[in-house]
């Protein structure tokens, strides 16, 4: 990694010159797939009744929701401590507590009360970043330097800068369409993925493991649009480092949409396979998949190939084993209404009452809409 922190520093100084820039607009076939990241999937028309992407929200349901008292999952609350706790150290340059850290959440693969990896987490939090404007991101760069000097071997050092590199290629290129992105932004933004790739490169061979490695290598996959067969060598590496480590999976069904690399039903034969893996965690992961690829659909079970039965019995897991989460009794909740499952919609929104978790419903709106259904059985 000869000189790469340095050369990506001085990368940072070509952004001045897209102010006065007039290029020409980039169509690669890459960019293309890129386009489609923001688009909503098409949205299909459904029997009157029955829960749908469309959602008639009456005056009684917009009062309601003002009444909902908005919470926190008390797992995201450890995880902003967490957080706080890990980009704080990264800032104050404390890298042999970070090296520390990551070495025994390696070993001891130890979760959030969510069930989130708290590997994964740490690495999320060094890119926690409190500002996006370039004098941060080089103020990054230099700390990275700095951890190289003290930990040259370092693979939790050589993970943070693959997210990092990868972050930065997507602040050059933003989050429009291709034909947005001029020439000067769009050769930052390949630039800077050749070099997360490079760092990506160097790990193959350490002697250290983590499966949070891959899942970080997946989006420069993607932007720089690998092969499908060698996107598909990252999970395999990740499962087997560890076949619990349930963030590759949803990842890798993302990237298996018709929309990158995928066929119709092509995740949703992924996300069995993924549930009756040996060693894996059964139904939990396949319900994991369904609650992060249910928000690329207006009801993933009517517009997808995605099981039901598999889902509420993935949910019943993870409500059991994560009991002081809020957050899978709401998501069983707005799940079992798109799955037309009506008693346990119910049973759900009893459960939850008028807790709200936002990151759940987006709009206080839709829970009370979604538990009119529930109640009513009129959508």
């Amino acid at each position: 990694m000869k000189d790469i922190l340095r050369i990506a520093s001085r990368l940072t100084l070509c952004a001045t010159l897209i102010l006065g820039a007039s290029c020409d607009k980039i169509t690669s076939t890459a960019e293309k797939i890129l386009n489609e990241r923001e688009t909503a999937t098409s949205r299909r028309t459904l029997e009157k009744g029955t829960p749908g992407p469309i959602e008639h929200i009456d005056t009684a349901e917009r009062i309601e929701a003002a009444k909902l008292i908005t919470t926190e999952d008390p797992a995201n609350h450890e995880i902003r401590i967490f957080t706080a706790e890990i980009r704080g150290a990264f800032d104050e340059g404390k890298f042999d507590q970070l090296e520390k850290i990551a070495a025994e959440l390696r070993n001891s693969r130890a979760l959030f009360p969510n069930g989130s990896w708290k590997s994964k987490v740490f690495y999320d939090a060094l890119d926690n970043r409190f500002n996006q404007g370039e004098d941060f991101w080089l103020t990054d760069f230099k700390t990275y330097e700095a951890w190289e000097k003290a930990f040259p071997n370092s693979l939790t050092r050589r993970i943070g800068l693959i997210n990092m590199l990868t972050e930065y290629a997507w602040h050059a290129r933003g989050n429009g369409y291709a034909s947005d992105v001029t020439r000067e932004n769009h050769r930052l933004f390949q630039e800077r993925l050749a070099m997360a790739a490079e760092i990506f490169g160097e790990t193959r061979n350490h002697p250290d493991k983590d499966a949070c490695c891959q899942l970080a290598a997946m989006t420069v996959a993607l932007g720089q649009g690998w092969p499908k067969k060698d996107f598909q060598t990252l999970t395999k590496e990740a499962l087997a480092i560890d076949p619990t480590f349930w963030h590759i999976y949803p990842s890798h069904c993302y990237a298996m949409l018709p929309r990158w690399y995928g066929e119709e039903g092509e995740w949703e034969k992924i996300a069995l396979e993924a549930a009756n893996a040996p060693g894996g965690l059964g139904d939990e992961v396949y319900a994991r998949i369904v609650i992060n690829l249910s928000s690329y659909y207006g009801n993933i079970f009517r517009e997808s190939r995605a099981l039901w039965p598999r889902t509420r019995d993935g949910l019943a897991i993870l409500s059991k084993k994560y009991p002081t989460s809020l957050e899978f009794p709401s998501q069983t909740a707005r799940l079992a209404t798109m799955g037309n499952d009506r008693a346990l919609a119910k049973a759900s929104f009893d459960q939850i009452g008028e807790k709200y978790l936002e990151s759940v419903w987006k709009k206080p709106e839709r829970l009370v809409h979604f538990r009119t259904w529930a109640e009513t059985g009129k959508w």
